[in-house]
Formats: C-alpha cells, sequence, structure tokens
C-alpha cells in the first residue's frame, strides 16, 4: 500500500512540475493516474479539482471537489473547507 501512494504522491508532483510549465493537459492526465492509484487522497483529488475549476470545467470541478469533501472529512483534513467553498462558488456560476 505504501508503495502505491509514492507512486501516486510522485505523479502529483510531476503533475505540479506540468503545471508551472503549462502543460496543463498533462496534468490532468496525471493527477487521474494518481488519482486512480489512490482515491483515498483527499490532496490529490482536491488538485484535480482545483486544476479543473481554473480550466473552467466546472461539471467535473464539481464532481472531484464532491469526492475530495466526502474524502477529506472522513480523515479530518481541513480541506474539506476549501472543497466546500469551491462547491458553493460553482453553485452560484450554474
Amino acid at each position: 500500500m505504501q508503495a502505491v501512494k509514492g507512486q501516486s504522491l510522485g505523479l502529483a508532483l510531476t503533475a505540479s512540475q506540468a503545471l508551472r510549465d503549462n502543460r496543463n493537459s498533462e496534468a490532468v492526465a496525471l493527477l487521474n493516474r494518481a488519482v486512480a492509484l489512490d482515491p483515498s487522497a483527499a490532496v490529490t483529488r482536491t488538485a484535480l479539482a482545483d486544476l479543473y475549476f481554473t480550466s473552467r470545467e466546472f461539471e467535473l470541478a464539481l464532481e472531484e471537489y464532491k469526492t475530495a469533501e466526502a474524502v477529506a472529512t472522513e480523515q479530518g483534513s481541513p480541506l474539506v473547507r476549501h472543497a466546500l467553498q469551491r462547491i458553493k462558488e460553482i453553485e452560484r456560476l450554474r
């Protein structure tokens, strides 16, 4: 299990570099792979949701924020607040 979490983290870090280099589609693909490896990673799900949000792909962002909120709540993560704020913001944009 630790190996999978390590792979997921590695993908998320590579995605972060891709974002810095304005390679957004590559970052989305990497974050989706990271989420597939470790669906319980609230940080990775939130990063993916944030990327969808900034790309104005609000339906995809909403789906990821809702999942991130559920995972973060289960883990007692402070990411719950961020996810809930973004969910409200998306619902206002609809």
